[in-house]
């Protein structure tokens, strides 16, 4: 065993834990403590982060990026190239990645996700129509509610369900029948396109229902929380 002193601090270490730590004395320490550089424990005056730690979290964090780097693709793709879209509502598998995004990394990185995805989206293909907040916002909530019914918990049938009714009333109906009036530039027309998206995401929720309740079940052995 080999000792290094120094002043205000006092640190014993084996030869193998000597590359492997990075030490923060910390500047009150007037005693003599040990900290051994293989645990995580320390004494109250100096803290020890093996380097080992250090770097399995940093490769984590690369890893979450890449991962919700490759979900925002897919929802680009998803909407911008492969939807049916109008200036009331759209159909199409967006959906998919935002649930994936917040079943694996929860609520809030799902919310990031989505709005990411709704701006990069107009950005690469607005398919002429102009950027209006209120849709990021819808698309915020979205990736949040996914993260909110679906991160660490069971995903059964009725878990899915109330998610999709909750996302399909709340948000697409009664919160985007107003963005879309006000996208008109005509609150007064709220009840007219009401029934309008009425009728789309009635076609729109079980299609939702059914594929993230094959979808879930599928990749459920193989979600795990980062």
């Amino acid at each position: 065993m080999r000792q290094v002193k120094r002043e205000r601090e006092v640190v014993s270490f084996t030869k193998d834990c000597l590359e492997s730590a990075i030490l923060f004395p910390h500047s009150v320490a007037t005693k003599e403590y040990i900290c051994r550089l293989d645990t995580a424990s320390c004494c109250p005056f100096c803290s020890v982060i093996t380097r080992k730690d250090f770097f399995m979290s940093k490769n984590t964090n690369i890893r979450r990026i890449c991962y919700l780097a490759l979900l925002i693709a897919m929802n680009i793709v998803f909407v911008r190239l492969l939807s049916f879209q109008t200036d009331v509502t759209r159909l199409d598998f967006g959906f998919v990645p935002l649930a994936i995004a917040g079943a694996i990394f929860g609520p809030l990185w799902g919310a990031v996700t989505a709005g990411a995805s709704d701006i990069l989206g107009m950005l690469i293909n607005s398919k002429g129509m102009a950027y209006f907040f209120p849709w990021t916002l819808n698309a915020i909530l979205h990736g949040l509610l996914y993260g909110l019914f679906l991160y660490r918990k069971e995903k059964s049938w009725g878990r899915i369900l109330l998610m999709v009714l909750t996302q399909g009333f709340l948000i697409d109906l009664l919160l985007g029948s107003l963005w879309a009036a006000m996208y008109r530039g005509a609150v007064h027309i709220y009840g007219v396109v009401f029934v309008e998206r009425l009728i789309m995401i009635c076609i729109k929720m079980p299609f939702q229902f059914i594929s993230l309740s094959f979808l879930l079940r599928i990749l459920k052995p193989h979600i795990k929380e980062l």
